[in-house]
């Protein structure tokens, strides 16, 4: 650097000279700056004088520093902040320091009153989801199956600032940048570095390392040289970089890419964990791509994920991002291990028993190991590729009646609309007005609020195994087939439907109760009960002031809702004297809103980053310890999320009425009374006709009945299966839901090889083992076991297909049937003759 130079910038930043080291560093910013400015206007720079060019660019350095120390500044005066109130937490009566900072990062039914980081992560992910319903509604056309390719490449045109005439790419265009746009400031404002790339960014690009791999440097070369946008790389003096630096520059992005980031790392050097969330995504985008035909190119060749995935997953990164930073300050992991440190030193200090420490230390870290996704395995890519494409086909052949289970949904949903003192009846016209298929309105509405997203950006949540929707190789052709046959028997199910609004007609029913309590009644003017239980549930003095200050919005029938944008529109005058206006209204937000979130958690199961962790722990889907956990554990993760959070919520709710029972009791006694139903329902989509109920001269039959009932939806789910085995017509038996689809594939798998081998061997007739192979193939058909379609395809055509390959096997199943005490309404093996009016008479004898 030149004396002048290092003069000049000393001057800016009020010193009197710089050291030997400073001035190297500064001497890199300065030629960076020199690019930067060069770019903005090359003609105008490339007449300047060599001597003006470096008083400009070393001016701009000097601001760049002074803006980098006051960044600084703020991001330790805010770390200090975000420390202190976690110390607070930990110190949070009721509970051991260990098991606060447990529910610091999820949520848990205990009513503890502590929000989570994981709560706070999707209430932003959510937020901004909401507001693109365009993008997650049009992309994938009426039945959201398949991305329509002419809109999303007009998107993309849009995107990159081509005018195509098509409204509705406008308009997602305007969504997606908006999207960019809101979490790049957010993440700014928690003391991130984002740059802003100005409208003609595009897209990110997640790229696939293997795909780079496979095509080879030079392929690589030759597309990106082809399709980068040269306009955006030129040297200090404004010059266009020749084709050789910036094959140079490329060549460097290639092996960034293909040895994740190993080629920035000396030799001996090893990559430490820990460092600030801050710095994430602050780095220089390198590739630019000069119109949205390179860009399709180039993320069709070598892009990691499919177009809506990658946006998806880039608000969910963002998200948790700012989750981390907004939670635990800028360097969220060493902060987590600062306040493990100190909880453990809490709970020494207070005599809590070793044992009980470590654990709950241990819980706490798994579960933010895998929310920030830290010191994770990754396995073999083709194994989670082969077991991502597995579980997804079970969803599409094992699922198709389970919306008839999904009927006890209303006990938990009326237990806790009692709870929060809100009206039942209420609560079922919501319930009804959401499923009426001819009211769309509802349903934007809904996912406006931000409390139906999942169900719109995807049909495999609930159900579905935990990571169908997220994973790193799911572009492979077999995933693809396996998740759209999922996605579409999630949809022609019903299923789908049914959690979107379950999950949308209770949130709406308790945001009606906050709609307009806030104003009538100052939290001063609550009463000691309605305070604490306030408290329990997340919410504090200064969110309900906050909250006062909200106008609610109408739904469509006119009812008043407290909503996330209630609150966000509040005029900033208003609530200035509480700090910051923007801050304070995402603090409120994140509050009032995980607390929605949590209990439509609580009355819609659905597992959570608590539930999956407790199953699968740290493990990945590549490792054969995680891929056979996630195959004999697929669809148990319902029952074990509803055990642990009423379970929790019971023992919880001795603080708020006499004993636990208070709260089990009823609850068990509405599932059970759903589970019934459910039974009956299940009965009669099969070809049967209803159980018997009661029968006065057999009081063991109402026993055996209720028995099934409370287990199928009493909250003993996982009893209830092997229960529900006995009626079920795919063949499967306990010991198939014990073990899981994984599980009870494997054991028939090798009872069809060994067992057939040997018979064959010996002389025997294969006639069992025939129909067995045909009753699994059946099994593993997409679709055939739909609730309303499976016994019209079963009297109508596999019923043929078995009496064909055995003869004797329909005869002994109804004789199995008449020995329970069952029979049909349309009578197996007999076709269109077996049909017989529905026998409703028999549910009482």
């Amino acid at each position: 650097m030149k004396d002048q130079c290092k003069a000049a910038v000393a001057k800016a930043l009020g010193k009197p000279k710089l050291s030997q080291q400073e001035a190297t560093k500064i001497d890199q910013r300065v030629t960076k700056a020199m690019t930067n400015l060069a770019r903005q206007d090359r003609d105008k720079w490339r007449n300047m004088s060599q001597i003006d060019k470096l008083t400009a660019a070393s001016e701009q350095v000097a601001k760049d520093i002074q803006s980098d120390l006051a960044r600084k500044k703020q991001i330790l005066a805010k770390d200090i902040i975000k420390r202190s109130q976690g110390l607070e937490i930990l110190k949070t009566p009721g509970l051991a320091a260990n098991q606060n900072l447990d529910r610091m990062i999820a949520h848990n039914g205990d009513m503890s009153g502590i929000t989570s980081l994981n709560s706070e992560y999707k209430v932003i992910a959510n937020e901004t989801k909401r507001q693109m319903w365009n993008f997650y509604t049009k992309i994938k056309g009426a039945l959201g199956i398949w991305t329509d390719k002419k809109l999303m490449n007009d998107v993309a045109r849009e995107r990159f600032g081509e005018d195509t005439g098509n409204k509705v790419a406008k308009q997602i265009s305007e969504e997606l940048g908006k999207m960019y746009d809101d979490l790049r400031v957010r993440f700014n404002a928690a003391g991130g570095d984002i740059g802003d790339l100005g409208d003609d960014f595009g897209f990110n690009t997640i790229w696939h390392g293997d795909k780079l791999k496979d095509a080879g440097v030079q392929q690589w070369l030759d597309d990106a040289l082809k399709n980068i946008d040269r306009s955006k790389y030129v040297d200090v003096d404004g010059n266009p970089l020749t084709n050789d630096q910036i094959k140079e520059m490329i060549s460097y992005s290639f092996e960034s890419i293909t040895t994740d980031g190993l080629n920035k790392l000396n030799v001996g050097e090893m990559h430490q964990g820990g460092g600030k969330v801050t710095n994430r995504m602050s780095k220089s985008r390198v590739l630019h791509w000069k119109n949205a035909d390179a860009w399709l190119e180039m993320q069709e060749k070598y892009g990691a994920l499919p177009f809506v995935d990658l946006i998806d997953s880039h608000i969910d990164t963002m998200a948790k991002n700012i989750a981390l930073v907004e939670k635990f300050g800028s360097n969220p992991n060493r902060a987590f291990e600062l306040l493990a440190q100190e909880a453990k030193r809490i709970d020494n200090a207070n005599g809590i028993k070793t044992n009980a420490l470590t654990d709950g230390i241990r819980r706490a870290t798994t579960m933010y190991d895998v929310f920030a996704n830290r010191e994770m395995g990754h396995g073999i890519e083709a194994l989670n590729s082969f077991g991502v494409a597995y579980r997804a086909w079970n969803v599409s052949t094992m699922l198709g009646s389970a919306l008839l289970a999904s009927l006890s949904d209303i006990a938990p949903m009326i237990k806790l609309a009692r709870m929060h003192n809100l009206s039942v009846a209420k609560l079922m016209g919501n319930l009804i007005g959401e499923m009426n298929p001819f009211n769309p309105k509802d349903r934007e509405l809904s996912f406006s609020m931000g409390i139906a997203v999942d169900e719109i950006t995807s049909s495999l949540g609930r159900f579905a195994s935990e990571d169908l929707t997220n994973v790193y190789d799911r572009a492979s052709q077999v995933a693809r087939v396996s998740n759209t046959a999922a996605s579409t028997i999630m949809r022609a199910s019903l299923l789908n439907a049914w959690t979107r609004a379950t999950k949308a007609a209770w949130s709406k029913t308790l945001m009606n109760k906050y709609a307009n309590l806030p104003k009538e009644k100052k939290w001063g003017q609550l009463d000691a009960k309605d305070q604490s239980f306030l408290k329990a549930v997340g919410l504090d003095e200064r969110t309900w002031e906050v909250m006062s200050l909200a106008e609610p919005m109408k739904d469509g029938s006119g009812n008043p809702l407290m909503t996330t944008q209630s609150i966000l529109n509040i005029p900033d005058d208003q609530i200035k004297h509480l700090g910051n206006p923007t801050e304070v209204k995402n603090q409120a937000v994140k509050k009032y809103f995980s607390h929605v979130l949590d209990e439509q958690g609580m009355a819609v199961i659905e597992a959570g980053l608590r539930e999956r962790t407790r199953l699968y722990g740290k493990t990945h889907g590549g490792e054969i310890l995680g891929f056979f956990g996630r195959g004999m554990m697929q669809f148990k993760s319902f029952p074990v999320t509803f055990l642990m959070r009423h379970g929790t919520r019971a023992l919880r709710d001795g603080a708020f009425s006499p004993t636990p029972f208070t709260y089990m009791i009823p609850l068990a006694m509405g599932m059970s009374a759903m589970g019934a139903l459910s039974l009956q329902l299940g009965e009669i989509a099969n070809g049967n006709n209803p159980l018997t109920m009661w029968d006065d001269d057999d009081p063991d039959v109402a026993l055996s009945f209720m028995t099934k009932a409370m287990m199928k939806g009493g909250g003993m789910t996982l009893l209830g299966d092997i229960v529900a085995a006995g009626a079920d017509t795919s063949g499967r038996d306990g010991r198939d839901f014990l073990l899981g689809p994984m599980g009870g594939d494997m054991v028939k798998l090798a009872q069809l090889t060994s067992g057939t081998a040997n018979q064959l061997l010996n002389g025997k007739d294969v006639t069992s083992k025939t129909n067995q192979m045909y009753m699994l193939a059946k099994s593993k058909i997409p679709g055939q076991n739909l609730w309303y379609t499976k016994t019209v395809m079963n009297r109508l055509m596999f019923d043929d297909l078995q009496n064909m390959i055995a003869p004797d096997y329909q005869e002994k199943y109804k004789r199995k049937m008449q020995k329970q005490g069952r029979s049909q309404w349309w009578e197996s093996g007999e076709g269109l003759e077996g049909l017989n009016p529905i026998d409703f008479e028999r549910v009482v004898e």
